[in-house]
C-alpha cells in the first residue's frame, strides 16, 4: 500500500469509519515527537494516536466523532487503522492535527483566557452527557490545545472520556457534580495564574 493509498482512504474515511491494514514497511507512521511517542504522523494535517487495543482506538473515535458533529472543539476524527507488525496488530485512531499551542506552554495571562474557552468546551460535553477527563482537576493544560489565529480551544486525548445515559439520575447528579467541580478547579486556576 503506498502512502498516497492511505491518505485517499483517509479522505474517505472522514465520514463513515472503515478499519484497514497498512504494511510494516511503510515509513508515514513516524514519531511526531520524542516526548510523545505514541503520535505518529500519517500525512501533514493528519495524526495518528496509539490505543492499546481495538476497542480503545474505536471508543476514541465514537466518541470524538460526537462531539465534533455537536459542535465541540475536537479534533476531526478520521479512522480507526490497523497496522500490522511483525508480531502484532496495533490499532491507532487518525484525526486532524489540532493547530496551536498546548495550554501549559502558554503565558499566565493566556492560560487564563484559554481555560475560559476550556470550560466552555467543557460545558458542551457535559451537555451531551459526556465525562471529559477522569478528575475535573484535568481541566487540562496537556488536554488542550490553543489556536491563538482562532481564539479557540481545541480538546485533544478523549482516551478517559465517559459516555453516559442522560436518562439515569444517577449519571445527571454525576455530570452536575462535574460541572461544580470544573468551575471550582477553574477559579481556582484564575486565581494562579493571576
Amino acid at each position: 500500500m503506498k502512502t498516497r493509498d492511505l491518505t485517499q482512504l483517509l479522505r474517505l474515511a472522514i465520514d463513515e469509519r472503515k478499519d484497514f491494514c497498512v504494511e510494516e514497511t511503510e515509513l508515514y507512521l513516524e514519531e511526531a515527537e520524542k516526548s510523545y511517542p505514541q503520535i505518529k504522523v500519517v500525512t501533514e494535517h493528519i495524526i495518528a494516536k496509539y490505543c492499546s487495543s481495538k476497542r480503545n482506538a474505536e471508543h476514541e473515535y465514537d466518541i470524538t466523532k460526537k462531539a465534533f458533529k455537536a459542535g465541540v472543539c475536537v479534533p476531526h476524527p478520521c479512522a480507526v487503522i490497523a497496522y500490522q507488525s511483525k508480531q502484532e496488530t496495533k490499532w491507532y485512531f487518525a484525526m486532524e492535527r489540532a493547530p496551536g499551542i498546548r495550554i501549559s506552554e502558554l503565558s499566565k495571562n493566556k492560560k487564563a483566557h484559554s481555560l475560559e474557552l476550556c470550560k466552555q468546551e467543557i460545558d458542551k460535553i457535559l451537555d451531551l452527557g459526556i465525562i471529559p477527563y477522569d478528575d475535573p482537576i484535568n481541566l487540562n493544560e496537556q488536554n488542550a490545545v490553543y489556536n491563538p489565529k482562532t481564539d479557540k480551544i481545541c480538546l485533544i486525548d478523549v482516551s478517559l472520556w465517559d459516555e453516559l445515559s442522560l436518562r439515569d439520575e444517577a449519571a445527571k447528579l454525576k455530570i452536575a457534580d462535574y460541572r461544580a467541580n470544573v468551575k471550582a478547579e477553574l477559579q481556582r486556576k484564575r486565581i494562579l495564574y493571576s
